[in-house]
């Protein structure tokens, strides 16, 4: 069932192409299997299938790695495969020289590029560089954009907080709300309420 639901992804177009391979697209594969889905993957990632990078970030080989560095090495930045591999070499290495090998593509003038590289370096293991990088984009996007939303995110996430889908409370919306509003003034007295509201709730503040 599982190399089924593997193929039927790798299969797909559009929007669910984009969506991209989970683990559990993986899960009770055996290893004849797993070696075939890599090779498959990582013959679209040297196309520049970004879907691709993802599914290899989730298998964590060394051939995949590998395949990733050279396209890496190869591509233009900014721009969406030099985000997309530098993406999945971080989550396969979790080195920070691929977070800021993300910055080039934050840095973009171009919306898409910078919406979109904001929003995968949320994603991201939290971290102090990413902490230091979603302030910024708060302070420094416009006041409703996709950025600002997703970096309020990755803020609250900082602190402890479980994905959104785990904590819908008031208290979580109200805390990303002010974070969304925040300005350059007002962004450090929200921090320290959020530390706040995660110590009560005996998260470990980082």
């Amino acid at each position: 069932m599982t190399w089924l639901n593997f193929s039927q992804q790798y299969e797909t177009s559009g929007r669910k192409k984009l969506d991209g391979y989970s683990a559990a697209d993986f899960e009770g594969m055996d290893a004849e299997e797993l070696k075939k889905a890599e090779a498959m993957l990582i013959k679209d990632a040297k196309e520049l299938d970004t879907s691709a990078f993802q599914g290899l970030a989730i298998l964590k080989t060394a051939d995949g790695e590998a395949a990733l560095r050279e396209i890496l090495g190869q591509a233009t930045a900014p721009g969406l495969v030099h985000l997309y591999a530098a993406k999945a070499l971080y989550d396969i290495t979790e080195d920070e020289d691929f977070l800021h090998e993300m910055m080039q593509d934050i840095e973009s003038n171009d919306r898409n590029i910078y919406e979109q590289a904001v929003v995968a370096l949320a994603q991201t293991k939290p971290s102090e560089f990413q902490f230091e990088v979603m302030k910024f984009v708060i302070t420094e996007s416009s006041e409703i954009s996709i950025a600002r939303s997703e970096a309020a995110g990755a803020l609250i996430r900082f602190f402890g907080f479980p994905p959104f889908r785990e904590d819908r409370t008031t208290e979580r919306q109200l805390l990303e709300g002010k974070l969304f509003s925040a300005t350059v003034g007002t962004i450090g007295q929200i921090i320290e309420e959020i530390k706040q509201v995660a110590q009560q709730r005996g998260y470990a503040i980082p």
